[in-house]
């Protein structure tokens, strides 16, 4: 009896780790694509950091709430609730196309990730022998990590956002159906003389008066507060350098790479040695040293993909048409890196293309770019570009051609 019942406690993990799996797969895709993604919902970069870490607002404000929901309501009702509010903002999320729509469904998708975190304790802890438990715990913790190296080296290899949005968005509603159908709680846990626990105003007391705790606290915050600036804006940074969207996906995948080896092997090392101390300080220093230094690195001084074979968005211009018809080279994800602007290499790229489409027999040089991006604009006008009208390219922009003379 009791190994099935730790046989079935495993299916309880799995899903468990789906769950969060899905979720932080969906929110950690956003981050290689914060370039389109931004252009796409019209926002900045302050905006687009709240929208990644909208998720965080039902951990912050429902976490304590929800383990007295969870012992009142049952483990199974609650998480599905949660995971349904979850499936609707991964759904969602796919289909927003602005600022707040994009931070709602997001939100809706904290809910998921919430409930495993605040009752996956409880819930593995009757399913599981204390061996298996450990286990479990270590397996359920490297799960965002894996969610987050996927995202980040698969998503700028998506054709579309849509696309890439859609698949996480299922990956949703795939861990709310199969959690409906084979998530339960264990009836059968052997009861026992029920202690009596401290209050809420007692445990706050002890916790707030610990002055170590504070220091814990103070620590995790700002360590935790740079593992989300990384998360967040690392791949956008490196495309800043002039470095490939989907290279910069790859590269800022290795970060999760090395947390999940550290999580595995510190502990055991730090256990193994007796110190912890000497450890967290070791492995601070070179983390900041490797970020200090390795952005000093030198990149590409800008990238742009050149297009001969046609633009399927140019097809359908609106609010005018083009001058020229046949063939024409455009050109996409012109980006300079931050020591090259105003140097004159976006103009250089232009030109470059220009020559290459002569080579090729081409004589339309077609480019698009959104109504905000002032810089752009100016530089198209001065390398004698005219406006021709609008095209929808994952937002609205303005659609530029001008003949190529040679």
């Amino acid at each position: 009896m009791e190994n099935k019942k730790t046989n079935y406690g495993w299916v309880i993990v799995a899903l468990f780790c789906l769950i969060v799996f899905s979720t932080q797969y969906l929110q950690y895709q956003m981050a290689p694509v914060a370039g389109r993604l931004m252009e796409r919902l019209n926002i900045t970069e302050q905006q687009y950091s709240t929208v990644f870490n909208a998720g965080t607002w039902p951990a912050i404000a429902f976490s304590i709430i929800l383990g007295i929901i969870t012992d009142r309501f049952g483990l199974k009702k609650t998480v599905i609730v949660c995971m349904i509010l979850a499936a609707v903002g991964g759904m969602w999320h796919a289909f927003a196309n602005s600022y707040s729509t994009m931070y709602i469904a997001i939100m809706l998708v904290g809910f998921g990730v919430t409930s495993t975190n605040v009752t996956c304790g409880k819930c593995f802890g009757t399913w599981l022998s204390p061996a298996a438990f450990s286990i479990a715990m270590g397996v359920f913790m490297s799960v965002p990590v894996i969610a987050q190296f996927i995202a980040q080296s698969t998503t700028a290899g998506f054709e579309s956002l849509d696309t890439a949005f859609l698949l996480s968005g299922a990956l949703t509603v795939v861990a709310l159906v199969l959690w409906i159908i084979f998530g339960k709680e264990n009836k059968n846990v052997a009861g026992g003389s029920k202690q009596e626990l401290p209050s809420i105003g007692e445990t706050a007391k002890a916790v707030f008066t610990n002055k170590y705790m504070w220091l814990i606290a103070i620590g995790l915050m700002l360590c935790l507060g740079g593992q989300v600036c990384s998360n967040a804006f690392l791949a956008l940074a490196l495309q800043s350098k002039g470095i490939s969207e989907q290279s910069a996906g790859i590269a800022s995948s290795i970060v999760p790479l090395g947390s999940l080896f550290g999580s595995l092997f510190m502990p055991m090392l730090a256990t193994k040695v007796g110190r912890n101390k000497p450890f967290l300080l070791v492995f601070a220093a070179v983390c900041a040293v490797g970020y200090a230094f390795g952005w000093q690195l030198e990149g590409a001084a800008a990238y742009a993909a050149f297009v001969f074979d046609g633009e399927p968005a140019y097809d359908r211009i609106e609010e005018g048409s083009w001058a020229a018809e046949g063939p024409y080279v455009a050109v996409h994800r012109l980006v300079v890196g931050e020591r090259f602007v105003r140097r004159g290499v976006a103009a250089a790229l232009l030109r470059e293309a220009a020559r290459e489409a002569l080579v090729r027999g081409i004589r339309s040089f077609r480019i698009d770019t959104h109504p905000d991006n002032g810089l752009m604009r100016a530089l198209l006008v001065r390398e004698g570009f005219a406006c021709r009208g609008k095209v929808r390219y994952e937002a609205v922009r303005l659609a530029y051609e001008k003949p190529i003379l040679g």
